[in-house]
């Protein structure tokens, strides 16, 4: 269980390390990329419109639309994070889009998150 997304409680209730900023930073990438847009109370904007994507065919209209999802979200919700490579690809045998983001933080550091919708 995290409170406020900084500390993490193990199973017994104990206080683990706290989470680097790196870290709550991937976390919250996932989150916002993963909410559907219109689902949060109080912020209908947050969110992205990825889930959508599923119906596209694995072409390169697949790989624009997740590119200019996924970048518009995070400038809007995260600008300090800048995005460095988005790909999309669709699974054949699920239907579902694997995605994944490099990006870099102000910092200088660099790495990625990937995620199915």
């Amino acid at each position: 269980m995290a409170l406020n997304g900084i500390v993490q409680f193990n199973t017994n209730g104990t206080s683990a390390f706290p989470k680097t900023p790196e870290e709550i930073v991937k976390e919250k990438l996932i989150f916002l990329l993963t909410t559907h847009r219109g689902d949060r109370e109080n912020n209908n904007s947050f969110g992205s419109n990825l889930h959508h994507l599923s119906f596209l065919p694995n072409d390169v209209a697949l790989q624009q639309a997740a590119d200019k999802e996924v970048r518009n979200a995070i400038q809007e919700f995260m600008p300090f994070v800048i995005v460095d490579q988005v790909s999309a690809v669709k699974e054949s045998n699920n239907g579902l889009v694997q995605y994944k983001v490099e990006y870099t933080l102000a910092s200088g550091f660099e790495d990625n998150i990937e995620f199915s919708l």
